[in-house]
């Protein structure tokens, strides 16, 4: 089985950085998939992304659902 990753390297993404709305760059993705360690039954999926605002490397890793694809996917979701 496959995992398709939402986003790829290179690919422009927006997000909410300190109170604005900010168009990044992603260039990094990892994801990793294990079992819970507190139930030991769950599978746990993580997609995470590092980006980077005009060349400079954006703090903190970052959950797919914290990206949108588009400036109004955005602001429709707030």
């Amino acid at each position: 089985m496959k995992k398709t990753i939402t986003y790829a390297v290179g690919d422009n993404v927006w997000l909410m950085h300190g109170n604005l709305a900010v168009c990044a760059t992603v260039t990094k993705v990892s994801y990793k998939k294990f079992i819970s360690s507190t139930n030991y039954k769950s599978v746990i999926e993580h997609e995470v992304y590092t980006l980077s605002v005009n060349d400079k490397p954006l703090p903190g890793l970052h959950g797919k659902d914290e990206l949108f694809p588009t400036k109004s996917d955005l602001i429709n979701s707030l």
